[in-house]
């Protein structure tokens, strides 16, 4: 399938997603999307590649989350609950030796790295603990969850995000996009570190080619709770081991499953601040 054709479908998909809400305006809203035109076949090249130098990436900072309005949330509407939609997920199938080297000495190490709440913003209760071992994120499932590093305005941010499938990683629609500006809101620059901790990057360092966010996140004025705060990201492949990959072929990819939320418990992995 050719890249504009897949592009297309990851559009009409993120729409689809969107419309699984029981709210009739969030099918409403047209996904936005802006192409990486700096990306060449050559990744070393790639001017975000180049930006990331271990120096920006220690200083990146954890992006806020949304606040919460105190207003109560507007009714749903009575709309019959569309079909669940699912993907298997897979395990990794390169065997690529993970690189234990530092890029930086990172200036908050993860063991005083701030602990999680156990109440969400919207008042939901939840538990929190750290992966034991911490060696764990080097197996899979894990390995597909890392740090998200992006800028906007020439400041630096890192939010979590996790492969979703082969090319595909998925994130917060705020992590992103500002919540405004159309298809100039979007941040720049982004760059996801699969298994990150303490400034190693086991997996590499990979850069982004297209970005797509759900319309009703983009004409939201950033304001939350929103069931449509999410994003895709397409990242580049990378020559590993004599071949052409894909990142899913290094860190494996996840599953995933729509209107199953209730009566299921949802397990979330990402970093403290910003899941």
């Amino acid at each position: 399938m050719k890249l504009k054709a897949v592009r297309k479908y990851l559009a009409f998909s993120t729409a689809a997603l969107v419309a699984v809400f029981p709210n009739s305006l969030l099918a409403q809203q047209v996904p936005v999307s802006k192409e990486n035109t700096a990306v060449t076949t050559n990744s070393a090249s790639d001017s975000v590649a180049t930006y990331w130098t271990p120096e920006k990436m220690a200083n990146a900072q954890s992006l806020d989350p949304p606040q919460a309005a105190l207003a109560p949330l507007a009714s749903s509407t009575t709309e019959p609950p569309l079909p669940s939609v699912s993907g298997e997920g897979k395990p990794p199938i390169v065997n690529l030796t993970p690189n234990a080297n530092p890029l930086f000495t990172p200036l908050t190490p993860s063991n005083s790295e701030v602990v999680p709440n156990n109440v969400g913003s919207i008042g939901a209760y939840f538990t929190s603990s750290r992966i034991v071992p911490l060696t764990a994120d080097w197996s899979y499932p894990y390995r597909t969850v890392g740090k998200l590093f992006f800028s906007d305005n020439g400041v630096n941010f890192v939010c979590s995000a996790s492969v979703l499938r082969p090319r595909i990683i998925l994130t917060a629609g705020h992590c992103v996009h500002r919540g405004s500006g159309g298809s100039s809101g979007f941040y720049s620059n982004f760059m996801f570190v699969p298994s990150y901790r303490d400034g190693v990057a086991p997996y590499r360092q990979w850069t982004w080619s297209w970005v797509i966010t759900t319309g009703e996140w983009a004409s939201s004025n950033g304001g939350v709770p929103n069931s449509a705060d999410f994003a895709i990201i397409e990242v580049n492949d990378q020559f590993v081991n004599g071949s052409n990959r894909r990142i899913g072929d290094i860190t494996g990819y996840l599953g995933y499953q729509t209107q199953r939320l209730i009566p299921n418990h949802a397990t979330l992995l990402g970093y403290p601040v910003n899941l």
